[in-house]
């Protein structure tokens, strides 16, 4: 691989991380793939496949993420599935920062793709770092609610 296709392969993989929002004191939100996932050993991280953390409202609800995508219709209205699904991703990508569009342009693509069942060209996660201890309890029981495992290494815990 020459110099150039290596530089343009490093600015692609360094446009696929993308921090969504960052709360002080209580956590912060990265969509990121796993090459460029490292732990910071201090907090305890998770890692949620970006597919299944879509699908996640005890956790979105566990970090005051908005819940209304899980609740029924108003005035017993039905849902467009489809339409809610995008209309949660691009909730989701709105918190990230203008500061760098690739990296947004790539998450709203890999949302697209996951809308669509479509199959993403990398393993995209959403790592979540907690500095308030109290919700690392409150993660792990909204995790094992929707019935998911996970490994727990070194304070990362990486849904399965």
């Amino acid at each position: 691989m020459s110099l150039l296709n290596k530089r343009k392969k490093s600015i692609l993989d360094e446009n696929k991380m993308c921090t969504i929002l960052w709360k002080q004191q209580s956590y912060g939100i990265t969509i990121l793939t796993k090459h460029n996932f490292h732990t910071h050993h201090i907090y305890p991280e998770f890692l949620i496949p970006l597919h299944i953390f879509l699908k996640l409202g005890s956790v979105w609800s566990t970090l005051n993420l908005s819940t209304v995508f899980w609740e029924p219709g108003l005035y017993g209205l039905t849902k467009d599935y489809q339409q809610n699904e995008e209309i949660k991703g691009s909730y989701l990508v709105e918190f990230a920062s203008d500061l760098a569009p690739m990296s947004k342009s790539w998450v709203k693509d890999c949302i697209s793709k996951i809308n669509k069942n479509q199959r993403l060209d990398d393993d995209v996660f959403v790592n979540i770092i907690l500095f308030d201890v109290i919700l690392v309890e409150k993660m792990i029981h909204a995790i094992k609610n929707h019935g998911l495992r996970y490994d727990e290494n070194n304070k990362v815990y990486t849904v399965l």
